[in-house]
């Protein structure tokens, strides 16, 4: 987990790769403009996991969002 945590370090290659794997496959089967916007949507998606979306998602931690037991 302690991994996960360092996502930020290496966040605009995880971005570019994702970006570009998900355009690459999108092109590979629709064409390039499906391609495209499929890379940027894939992109963002990425951006938004890594560093969170202003006031809508933190993404400091997914264990913050996980429901704690009741005992």
């Amino acid at each position: 987990m302690a991994t996960y945590e360092q996502r930020g370090n290496y966040g605009p290659q995880i971005i570019g790769g994702t970006a570009l794997v998900v355009g690459g496959a999108v092109a590979l089967r629709r064409g390039r403009f499906p391609g495209a916007l499929a890379g940027g949507l894939g992109g963002a998606a990425a951006y938004g996991n890594i560093y969170g979306y202003q006031d809508y998602y933190p993404a400091k931690s997914w264990k913050d969002y996980v429901p704690k037991k009741n005992d």
